[in-house]
């Protein structure tokens, strides 16, 4: 921008744009200062000259600008752009529109000189695109759209055409070779806008907690049928061809599951065959190694619907369970993205009853997840280093799990992989056949993720990411709820030596809380019991105080504030829903005085306080909430002025939306005048609320 800005500013001041790109490119070894370059002449069209004309004359320049045009303006990583730039509106201008603007002036000029010219720059154009010195496959089809792009720079294509005005305009029309080419081309992108469509609609479960309309979706599922059966690697939109189909059969078969709608039995036929077939059939330009994170992959849309299939409500299809437990066990052991989601799709199942006696055997409705469960632990383990691949590759860990897991060193643990075994075993305690199994392996699997995380955290390096770690943290809140707290006390116990485990443990419970309405119902029973098992711990000697940089995360995160996700697109809203049921403070009772001294003097744990208190009553934030504020900071002011976000922000918004009685009012001005007698800034302005 500030290159850009410069530029613009040697132009205003008379230099000549000529001058001007000879100074930007001189020295350039990157594709970055001639975009800019191009940019700059078609934002300064009228004084360019033909300095456009050699870069209209590339193929490359065209094919890029055409990638980049659409995202103009849609991210800006400092800020938007003022609002003086130069040709502005010209920003998302392809090489088309610039040329029709050429092709324009010279007309309107009567300038046939430069209108011939023009036409020279497209015969360039398809002569540089025919020296390609290594031809595509696809060459023919990439010739003709050159040629496309090149007839706009022929004056001869803008024929002219009455109005209905009476006047007379001229409008670019394509040639016959590329009009026809156009036809073809135009109902392709046609169809892969349609896919696109049906991929983003039935892949957006989010935005219909509710299930789709029943006559769009049963409309929508004759239309990915025929996509199916057509070709749609042909087509123009979808990343890969099985996307879309696979996208509306995931959600006919959840629907109907739900009982959102009935949808008729071949149709049901259909959604299983192609659910079942995703697997095998990755993405054509799948390579060795690559993680498919792509969340509308047919990989992800089987993964949350190929376990309903083994409702009661489905049997009648006559699908092969053996097909289904094969697929289910090959979607457990891809990659962590489709294991999390596979946590999401089991859920219904871990709700359906046995359907037949077991003896202590998974039954046929359950057997198929227990063994996916149990695929999922199977390579959790790392090898030695691999030269070749330059990594450690996960090595075979033969079952039975109970016996094979414990003898993991947690140096050898692959973290992340633990998640969705956990997930899913927690979830199978309340199966009757699947009750003895769950509970022998469920404190093995809960072990090695302690160890194993204690472990990763101290060499500062979490293992797995956000998706993965809450699917524990929700099996700890989930057990300790439901009467088994001793995985979540052990991970706290054996974090309270480890500041950066615990930090991110807590913030992950936090993060839950602030969330699932329904969880958060249950911070009264988890939090001050997590809050007394640290506490005792650090009263007898675990060490957290000087661990690496992270003791003030940890120390703060005991108490519990409303946390959001960095993608949250309405992070206000998040907050303030959690803010009004959130855990009062009464519920901390005599924890709350332990809390703070241990936090006393600590800097983050004052923003803690902050952030806890905007989720009580306003009488309590002006009596006990600047009450604990003061013990923390203990008349440190130093300590505390330019190291707190929070405060300042929550003792403006007391101020403003609060009346202080004299006491109150005493404690915010002592508390403010402390800070900025301490070369707080903001604490400074918050004086000049009393002036």
């Amino acid at each position: 921008m500030a290159v850009e800005r410069y530029a613009d500013d040697l132009i205003a001041l008379g230099i000549p744009p000529e001058r001007v790109v000879h100074l930007l490119l001189r020295g350039c070894h990157n594709l970055a200062m001639p975009g800019l370059v191009v940019g700059l002449l078609i934002r300064h069209l009228e004084a360019a000259g033909d300095l456009l004309d050699c870069w209209l004359a590339s193929p490359d320049v065209w094919a890029l600008e055409f990638v980049r045009a659409p995202a103009e303006g849609q991210f800006h990583v400092r800020g938007a752009e003022p609002d003086d730039v130069v040709g502005a509106e010209r920003r998302r201008w392809t090489p088309h529109q610039a040329a029709t603007e050429l092709i324009r002036r010279a007309m309107a000029a009567g300038d046939q000189q430069r209108l011939d010219t023009l036409a020279e720059v497209a015969d360039r154009l398809v002569a540089n695109a025919q020296a390609e010195p290594e031809p595509r496959d696809n060459f023919d089809d990439q010739l003709l759209l050159v040629q496309g792009w090149a007839s706009v720079l022929r004056p001869e294509n803008y024929p002219a055409q009455p109005a209905l005005d009476g006047s007379v305009v001229r409008r670019y029309g394509p040639p016959a070779p590329v009009a026809e080419a156009l036809v073809s081309s135009a109902a392709q992108f046609a169809a892969g806008s349609e896919a696109l469509r049906l991929e983003h609609t039935y892949t957006d479960y989010d935005g219909h907690p509710n299930g789709w309309p029943a006559d769009t979706l049963l409309a929508d599922l004759a239309r990915a049928r025929q996509f199916a059966a057509d070709d749609l690697s042909l087509f123009y939109g979808p990343l890969h061809p099985h996307d879309a189909p696979a996208a509306v059969a995931a959600a006919a078969v959840t629907s109907h599951a739900r009982g959102l709608l009935v949808v008729p039995d071949d149709d049901l036929r259909w959604a299983a065959d192609a659910l079942l077939a995703a697997p095998a059939t990755p993405p054509a330009s799948a390579v060795v190694g690559e993680v498919p994170v792509y969340p509308m992959a047919a990989l992800r849309s089987a993964t949350r619907a190929v376990p309903s299939l083994l409702l009661a409500l489905f049997d009648h299809l006559g699908t092969d369970p053996g097909r289904i437990e094969e697929t289910l066990t090959v979607l457990a052991t891809r990659s962590e993205a489709v294991r999390t989601t596979l946590v999401t799709g089991c859920a219904p199942m871990w709700q359906a009853p046995c359907d037949e006696a077991h003896d202590g055997l998974p039954c046929r409705r359950h057997k198929a997840l227990w063994a996916a469960t149990q695929a999922g632990i199977s390579d959790c383990r790392l090898g030695p280093w691999n030269v070749e691949t330059q990594r450690r590759q996960p090595l075979l860990l033969p079952p039975p799990y109970t016996a094979t897991l414990p003898t993991v060193p947690p140096a050898d643990m692959l973290v992340s992989r633990l998640a969705m075994p956990i997930a899913c075993t927690a979830a199978a305690r309340g199966i009757a056949c699947l009750a003895s199994q769950s509970a022998a392996l469920l404190p093995v699997l809960m072990d090695a993720h302690r160890t194993a995380t204690d472990h990763w955290m101290t060499q500062g390096y979490c293992g797995y990411h956000d998706a993965e770690r809450e699917l524990v943290a929700r099996a700890l809140i989930t057990l300790a709820a439901q009467g088994s707290p001793e995985h979540l006390t052990a991970h706290l116990t054996t974090f309270a030596a480890n500041a950066n485990a615990l930090q991110q443990l807590l913030r992950d419970l936090t993060i839950l809380f602030t969330y699932d309405a329904q969880l958060r119902t249950l911070l009264p029973a988890v939090w001050p019991m997590a809050l007394k098992t640290l506490l005792d711990a650090l009263d007898a000697g675990a060490g957290l105080h000087g661990n690496g940089h992270w003791p003030d995360y940890a120390i703060a995160a005991l108490l519990p504030a409303p946390q959001v996700r960095t993608a949250d697109p309405s992070p206000d809203d998040s907050l303030n829903r959690a803010r009004r049921d959130w855990l009062r403070p009464h519920a901390l009772d005599e924890l709350a005085d332990r809390w703070i001294v241990l936090a006393r003097g600590e800097p983050k744990a004052a923003d803690a306080i902050a952030q806890f208190a905007r989720t009580t009553s306003y009488t309590w934030q002006c009596t006990t909430g600047l009450t604990w504020l003061e013990r923390i900071i203990e008349g440190r002011y130093d300590a505390f002025a330019n190291h707190c976000w929070y405060v300042t922000y929550w003792l403006t918004e007391l101020r403003e939306t609060a009346t202080l009685e004299t006491s109150a009012l005493s404690q915010w001005r002592r508390v403010v005048d402390g800070l900025a007698a301490a070369g707080d800034r903001r604490a400074v302005d918050l004086q000049r609320i009393d002036e």
